[in-house]
């Protein structure tokens, strides 16, 4: 079993019919495939999205990712091997984020505020992993 973290940039802003809708098809595909998960929406066209399942089944839903054209700038952050699941009873669990709400969580950081920001990978890596880390335990998490 695997763990799959990668951020994109949608093409254009997700209202919240299109997220919904996004939402739907997702969780119907991962409850067939197995595959669970967090998606973190930034109101401003930045995902980050925590998959977890079969490797076979985690990395052809990555691919199809690759593929949609919904994505651009779309980069892996990391791919491990998990022993057991971090989302199990999630087949796509979605947070807004609310950048504001974010300044308690430890590893904050400006970078999603600052749209002329760069950070290396292992930089990236972390942000990700607090951020999903820190909506799988608030409250807020749908």
């Amino acid at each position: 079993m695997i763990e799959l973290v990668y951020v994109s940039r949608a093409k254009q802003h997700f209202e919240e019919p299109q997220l919904l809708e996004l939402l739907e098809q997702a969780r119907a595909n991962n409850t067939a495939s197995g595959i669970t998960g967090l998606l973190l929406y930034d109101n401003k066209g930045t995902f980050i999205q925590a998959l977890e399942g079969n490797d076979e089944q985690v990395d052809s839903l990555y691919e199809k990712i690759l593929q949609d054209t919904r994505h651009s700038n779309l980069s892996r952050i990391s791919r491990r091997a998990i022993e057991t699941r971090t989302f199990p009873d999630w087949k796509m669990g979605f947070k807004l984020v609310d950048l504001t709400s974010l300044k308690s969580a430890s590893g904050f950081s400006q970078y999603m505020q600052d749209q002329d920001s760069v950070i290396d990978s292992q930089n990236a890596k972390g942000l990700a992993i607090e951020l999903l880390n820190y909506f799988k335990h608030s409250d807020n998490s749908l």
